[in-house]
């Protein structure tokens, strides 16, 4: 039997039964990229918090001098954030073309397996 004739060969459908699981897979990673940004995003603000008492001290009283640099934890927050966004979007983009296509490919051969 031909492609036209309804037969898939075994390589395609591997591959195409693969796509589903591979898409939510990447979704998930996506997900969790998210969730690992959000908690980072709280310890640099809980870094960023002590840091300004510790300048605070130093600019006033003299003392505590030499600690972190607000700015500086700011800085490389910001440079982390956009590996972050862009690692969901890349993400969230793959995951869910592939499971578009495999949802797809199910629709158009009814004798998908």
């Amino acid at each position: 039997m031909s492609l036209e004739q309804g037969c898939v060969n075994a390589p395609v459908v591997a591959w195409r039964t693969a796509l589903r699981p591979i898409g939510l897979g990447l979704v998930l990673l996506a997900l969790m990229t998210g969730g690992i940004a959000i908690v980072d995003h709280h310890v640099k603000q809980r870094r960023i918090d002590r840091a300004e008492v510790l300048s605070w001290f130093c600019v006033h009283q003299g003392t505590r001098c030499g600690g972190p640099v607000p700015e500086r934890i700011e800085k490389r927050w910001n440079e982390r954030q956009i590996a972050y966004e862009s690692a969901v979007v890349l993400l969230t983009l793959a995951g869910g073309g592939c499971l578009i296509f495999a949802v797809a490919s199910e629709r158009r051969s009814p004798n998908f397996v």
